[in-house]
């Protein structure tokens, strides 16, 4: 696909929805559209609340994007995040994409086209959001829903195991503020 120009737009304002858990957990960013793909893994990565432990690949129209590996082939409908840029697609508000994070507990996020911004962007930024991250490796959305239950009641047997192995820490809380300050710190 060749890299094509997308109006005078700085860039965009997208939703991204993190799928099969609840309670839910979405987040608003707004990105310039110079990003590469790899650059929008990070934003997604601090804007969630992932610590970037895993491989990710991004899906779009019979296209993957991902990171390369000694296994990776990369053609026409794969391609390396790393070379190419969020304004390579002609997208529309609207538009949904795909992120997938950890190939173990496969992680999809909605990514939803949102408005495009004209005004200079001079980094990305978190916006809003609700819901925490589940913690890394805690077995996908199923595992996610037997930590939830186990972490919330006393009385569960698996309670202590899985509040020792959180360390005693989950905040379901989301700062929108939060995030764009960690976010900041890497952009």
């Amino acid at each position: 696909m060749e890299r094509t120009a997308t109006e005078n737009s700085s860039g965009w304002e997208l939703e991204i929805r993190l799928q099969h858990v609840n309670p839910e957990v979405v987040r608003q960013i707004q990105v310039p559209k110079s990003l590469t793909f790899d650059q929008l893994h990070m934003v997604i990565q601090e804007a969630m609340g992932w610590q970037n432990y895993h491989l990710y690949e991004f899906k779009d129209n019979g296209i993957s994007i991902t990171t390369p590996d000694d296994e990776t082939e990369f053609s026409e409908a794969t391609w390396d995040a790393t070379q190419h840029h969020l304004d390579e697609f002609p997208w529309q508000e609207g538009n949904i994409f795909t992120y997938v994070y950890d190939f173990g507990d496969y992680w999809v996020h909605t990514i939803r086209i949102g408005k495009r911004l004209y005004s200079p962007l001079s980094r990305p930024r978190v916006i809003g959001g609700a819901g925490a991250c589940p913690p890394e490796d805690v077995g996908g959305p199923p595992g996610y829903r037997m930590f939830l239950e186990a972490f919330d009641d006393p009385a569960h047997p698996e309670h202590e195991t899985y509040v020792n192995w959180s360390q005693g820490h989950y905040n379901r809380e989301f700062s929108a503020e939060e995030a764009d300050r960690r976010l900041s710190l890497r952009f």
